[in-house]
């Protein structure tokens, strides 16, 4: 593996394709114990594709590499999406609804408790549960790993359900010049209708232009 992040690290120091140059005059790519910060690395059949870290942003520079010949072919920007399963209650508080997903909770809240603003009560429970590892992934891609996971423990999630309103609420940093595009495939609406949970996206306009 190490082969591939120094041939992605020469890519950002050489800055061989002009998508790089132009990502990089607009974005600084994060580094930790001097060294450029990997969110995450995905590998398929022919290529490996190498995930960095951007200063101060949420999304990620994408650095795709050709396994056999170790040279990169693409560069792209990839947009944060913070995936979560989100339930609400009138009526159970956030220990009962925490009770039903064998998940630790990311955060949540009970009815009644004080609002972070500390001027009103909050009229319903609420608990989010965030279960992949990262943001680094499309909104396709979180969707489907999500449930893959949800699919291990499908009766209890089943079970929350009826007993409060389940969802899939995504919070999506998109890149202003990064590809704005949402494809959902016939097997992933098929497999949320599985499960029979609606999806709320929030997307937040991000970063600064690239430069030509």
């Amino acid at each position: 593996m190490r082969k591939y992040i120094e041939c992605a690290a020469r890519e950002i120091e050489e800055q061989s394709f002009e998508l790089t140059k132009q990502y990089l005059k607009a974005n600084a790519i994060h580094k930790e114990n001097n060294q450029y910060a990997i969110e995450r690395i995905s590998e398929q059949t022919e290529d490996i594709t190498i995930y960095f870290k951007l200063y101060s942003e949420k999304y990620f520079l994408g650095i795709c590499i050709d396994k056999k010949a170790i040279e990169v072919t693409w560069v792209f920007i990839e947009n944060s999406n913070e995936c979560h399963l989100t339930a609400s209650s009138d009526c159970l508080s956030l220990e009962e609804l925490s009770r039903h997903l064998p998940f630790k909770y990311s955060k949540g809240w009970s009815k009644g408790e004080l609002s972070k603003n500390g001027k009103s009560r909050h009229a319903f429970s609420r608990i989010f549960f965030e279960i992949l590892p990262s943001h680094c992934y499309d909104t396709e891609e979180a969707l489907s790993l999500l449930l893959d996971l949800l699919a291990k423990h499908k009766e209890e999630v089943d079970k929350l359900a009826k007993v409060s309103n389940l969802y899939i609420s995504i919070c999506k940093h998109q890149y202003l010049s990064a590809n704005a595009g949402l494809h959902l495939s016939t097997d992933l609406i098929r497999r949320l209708s599985e499960f029979n949970l609606a999806v709320d996206i929030d997307t937040y306009i991000v970063g600064q232009p690239v430069i030509s």
